[in-house]
Formats: structure tokens, C-alpha cells, sequence
């Protein structure tokens, strides 16, 4: 059907009083959970409308209908009704996923005809506000551990993968970059501010952390809290190919670090035990930590190798050269007689070899 400029006008502006009034009717009618569903599906039939006859001016009334689920999902009822433990989850869900699936929708419905502004905020709002659902049923699910270094880590890691889906975004072009960097740094400071509290302010080896800690070696709540960060950095590193190389190259030595710190911390644990907050550190302690250092390090180097990756390979150096501080420093103080000889003898044959091998990388 083709209008003409103005009345495509007037009529765009005749729908979006007509669903206003129907909106605000909604409002006094309908309770908490399905007032959000009916703001959600005038939004799909004002998508509904603008693809079938072309009226622009829909776009605007879809972009406030969002802000306002935004104010519903975040303020009123917001957060503290969705959390609240005697909500029924059926009606959290009513509230929180079906808005969500019918914007999906509308964003589906829209792709034809190009509204991008509409579509923007349609796709921001399913991203972080999905998120915003995800924190709800994990606090709801774990409750009281919500404030253990395990929960916070994971609410910080649902909180990266929000920013992530934003810088994602970001890569179908730039028009629209004045909302989705602001939008993902936010995330982004959150989410790490979260993971920092997590995993330093509360980490495990403390007094206040080790509490928390539950389940057997290696598959216990210490690898949900660094395990679960660092996969998401890992990905987010491997499909964000189009940011700067050098925010790229923070998030894998973030998403590093936080492996390191796993399997370090899941060593304290196996020498400590429940003591793994304590001041004690015990020789065969101080040997696995150089041997996993070592081990590290030289499957570093035979990934440069593989990679023929010149930074990789330094950084692997720079692993055996730490783990050798280490062990003159530190290990061998405790040794004595043939036992400190041998194990001299031992270390200088494995830096004969890998000076080699670095020798023959770099030719």
C-alpha cells in the first residue's frame, strides 16, 4: 500500500495515540507480570504494522515501549520484586521472559524493512536485559551463596557475556557506536568490578572465602569462580576479531591469569586441605607449584613453536625464567649435600636443552 509523506505521517501518528491509550489502559488494568507481556506484544504489532504498511514513525513508539519495559525490569517492579524469594518464579518468568522472547520477535519481524534505530534498541534490550533475567535466577537459585566468591563470579561472568554480545554487535558497523561502546563499557566495568570482588576481595585462599568452598578436587566451587571467567574471556578473544588488538590481548591475559590462578589455588588446596587459608606452606607445596610453572612454560614454548608466534615464544622464556628464579631462590634453600648437587646438575642439563631449542626457533 503506498501513502504519501504526510498522511503516512498522520497515520503513524494515529496508530502510536491509539496504542499510547491502549498502553496506558493496560497500565491500570493488568498486574505486575502481565502488564510487561502486553507492552511486549503491542511492540510486536506496531513491528507488525510498520512492515506490512510502511510507517516509520512506529519505530519511535517501539523504541519508547522498550524504555518503558527497561523501567519495569530494572525499577518498577524491577529487581528487588523479581528477587524477592516470595515471587513466584512462574510470574518472574511471565514478567521477565516472555517481554524478552516477543521482542526477539519484533527484532525478527523488523529486519525486512530496516528500521535501525528500533532495531537497536530492540537487540540492546534483548541483550541486556537478558542478562538483568539471568542475575535474577541465579540469585533466586542459589540464595544465600549469592554473596560467596563462587556466586559473584559467575553474576560478573553473566555480566561479560552481555558486554561481549554488545562489542559483538558493534562489528555490523559503526552507526550506531555511540550507544553500544558507552553500553558495553558499562557491563564491562561492572562485570570486572564484580570479578574483582570475587576473586581477590573474597578469593578462596582467605579466611572469608574458604568457607565457601565445596566439592571435591578440581570440580568444586573454585572452578566455577576462575573457570567459568575464563572461558567466557577466552571466547570473547576468539570471536571479537574485529577490536583493537590490544583490548583483545587484555582479555587473554585476564582469561590467563585466572587459569593460572585456579590451578594454583587447586593446589593449595590439595597440600592444605581445610587449612588452605592458614600462613603454612609445606616443601612438597613449593615443588608442585614449580612444576606446574615448568610445565607451562615449556607447553607454551612448543605452542610459539607450533604457532611461529615470536611473542609467545618470549613469554614462554620469560615462564622458565620466573620458574628458575623460583627454584634457586626458593627451593633449593631446604636442600642439602648430593640432593642440592643432583638437582643442580638437573637444572642446568634442562637449560642447556631449552636454550637450544629457543636457538632453533629463532633460526
Amino acid at each position: 500500500m503506498d501513502w504519501p509523506d504526510l498522511p503516512t505521517r498522520l497515520a503513524g501518528g494515529t496508530v502510536i495515540a491509539a496504542l499510547s491509550l491502549i498502553a496506558f489502559a493496560l497500565m491500570l488494568t493488568l498486574s505486575t507480570a502481565a502488564l510487561s507481556v502486553a507492552i511486549a506484544v503491542m511492540i510486536v504489532i506496531a513491528a507488525l504494522i510498520d512492515r506490512r504498511l510502511d510507517m516509520p514513525w512506529l519505530g519511535l513508539f517501539i523504541q519508547l515501549a522498550v524504555a518503558v519495559l527497561g523501567w519495569r525490569f530494572l525499577i518498577d517492579p524491577g529487581i528487588p520484586w523479581a528477587s524477592w524469594w516470595k515471587t513466584p518464579l512462574w510470574e518472574v518468568a511471565l514478567g521477565y521472559a516472555v517481554p524478552l522472547a516477543l521482542m526477539g520477535v519484533a527484532w525478527w519481524v523488523m529486519r525486512p524493512i530496516k528500521r535501525l534505530g528500533a532495531q537497536l534498541a530492540l537487540e540492546s534490550a534483548v541483550w541486556s536485559l537478558g542478562a538483568v533475567f539471568a542475575l535474577i535466577l541465579l540469585e533466586r537459585a542459589l540464595r544465600s551463596d549469592i554473596d560467596s566468591f563462587w556466586g559473584l563470579s559467575l553474576a560478573g561472568s553473566i555480566l561479560l557475556i552481555s558486554m561481549g554480545a554488545q562489542l559483538y554487535r558493534w562489528r555490523k558497523g559503526v552507526r550506531f557506536a555511540w550507544v553500544l561502546v558507552p553500553l558495553a563499557s558499562l557491563l564491562g566495568l561492572l562485570g570486572f568490578g564484580v570479578l574483582l570482588t570475587a576473586l581477590v576481595g573474597m578469593a578462596p585462599i582467605m579466611s572469608w572465602g574458604a568457607r565457601d568452598i565445596a566439592g571435591p578436587l578440581l570440580l568444586d566451587t573454585i572452578a566455577i569462580a576462575y573457570l567459568a571467567p575464563t572461558g567466557v574471556l577466552a571466547v570473547l578473544v576468539w570471536k571479537l576479531d574485529h577490536i583493537h588488538r590490544y583490548l583483545r590481548a587484555a582479555f587473554a591475559g585476564l582469561s590467563a591469569l585466572m587459569g593460572v590462578a585456579y590451578i594454583a589455588i587447586e593446589i593449595r588446596r590439595f597440600w592444605q586441605g581445610e587449612q588452605i587459608a592458614s600462613d603454612a606452606i609445606s616443601q612438597g607445596e613449593l615443588y608442585s607449584y614449580t612444576i606446574a610453572m615448568m610445565l607451562g612454560a615449556v607447553r607454551l614454548l612448543f605452542f610459539a613453536l607450533v604457532r611461529r608466534s615470536d611473542l609467545l615464544r618470549k613469554l614462554a622464556m620469560v615462564g622458565i625464567a620466573v620458574t628458575i628464579a623460583k627454584v634457586f631462590l626458593i627451593d633449593m634453600s631446604g636442600l642439602n649435600g648430593l640432593v642440592r648437587v643432583a638437582s643442580f646438575f638437573g637444572l642446568g642439563l634442562a637449560l642447556m636443552g631449552l636454550a637450544w631449542l629457543n636457538r632453533a626457533m629463532e633460526s
